[in-house]
């Protein structure tokens, strides 16, 4: 995948989204699961305009757990994460991690 996004801005728009949801399945694979932090964000290009199907969907703490930024994470979150299932994983997730202010 690294080497495809070297040649980026040359490749036909096909074999862009060809390789965006490609990308998407090795992420959400077991062999994607320990794809560190920093790569995922340089090679966001390939992800962040395909949309996940339902079954590619990222569990919350993978999604909260890269160690992006507050803002980072809620548009990640927003795009990948299912956010209309059981949320109690995704509130433990985002409290954990201080996105949000824990209940007063």
């Amino acid at each position: 995948f690294e080497l495809a996004f070297t040649f980026w801005d040359k490749l036909e728009d096909a074999v862009k989204a060809w390789l965006s949801v490609s990308f998407v399945r090795v992420w959400q694979s077991p062999a994607g699961a320990g794809l560190p932090g920093p790569l995922l964000f340089r090679l966001k290009e390939l992800w962040q305009h395909t949309p996940p199907t339902a079954k590619q969907r990222l569990p919350p703490a993978r999604a909260c757990g890269l160690g992006r930024s507050k803002e980072e994470t809620f548009d990640l979150l927003d795009s990948h994460v299912d956010l209309n299932g059981d949320t109690t994983a995704l509130v433990g997730e985002l409290l954990s991690r201080g996105f949000l202010p824990p209940d007063e």
